[in-house]
């Protein structure tokens, strides 16, 4: 490979795009979401993460969330996007189907997803005690912040992340989310 003039002799070389984790929401989309009264969500997780299934925070009323914390972790991010997507579009499609202008989650059901989310941390592929790894980058070089747990991924795994998602649109009653006709 030659750079700048000079030729480099390499075994491999590796492009890579870059990509960010860990690093605060607003980091990576480019903005900060505004709830209900103004509340911004770093506002609201200053404490930690919190939501239901990792897509609902309660004060954001029809915000649908997708990524890695407090849901399903997969290697296959598109497998992980198309999984929410289901559960996006299904809760859109109750609430159209019932006359309902919002959608948002309870307090109580989001206090128990955050409880469920701290109480049984994943255990596979070392995410689940990193503080006795070697000090890195996944794990703050090893200074466990206090709400890392908080905004773990879901303790069981993807594929049983998945099921209970598929459980829960089975059951059809939208179980912990509110609907609304208008704000």
């Amino acid at each position: 490979m030659v750079v700048g003039g000079i030729e480099y002799e390499l075994d491999c070389l590796i492009f890579a795009t870059g990509f960010e984790v860990g690093t605060a929401h607003t980091r990576r989309s480019g903005y900060d979401l505004t709830g209900r009264d103004g509340e911004t969500l770093s506002e609201r997780w200053a404490e930690g993460m919190r939501s239901m299934h990792g897509m609902h925070v309660h004060g954001f009323p029809n915000a649908f969330i997708i990524g890695f914390g407090q849901g399903g972790f997969t290697a296959s991010f598109p497998h992980l996007l198309e999984e929410c997507s289901k559960q996006i579009v299904h809760i859109l499609a109750a609430s159209t189907e019932r006359g309902a202008q919002q959608v948002e989650v309870t307090a109580e059901a989001e206090a128990a997803w955050v409880r469920e989310i701290v109480d049984n941390p994943p255990t596979f592929g070392g995410f689940g005690n990193t503080r006795d790894c070697t000090p890195g980058y996944y794990n703050n070089e090893g200074q466990q912040h206090p709400h890392a747990a908080q905004g773990g991924f879901y303790g069981a795994g993807a594929l049983a992340f998945f099921q209970l998602l598929a459980d829960w649109r089975s059951a059809g009653d939208l179980e912990g989310l509110e609907l609304r006709l208008s704000s």
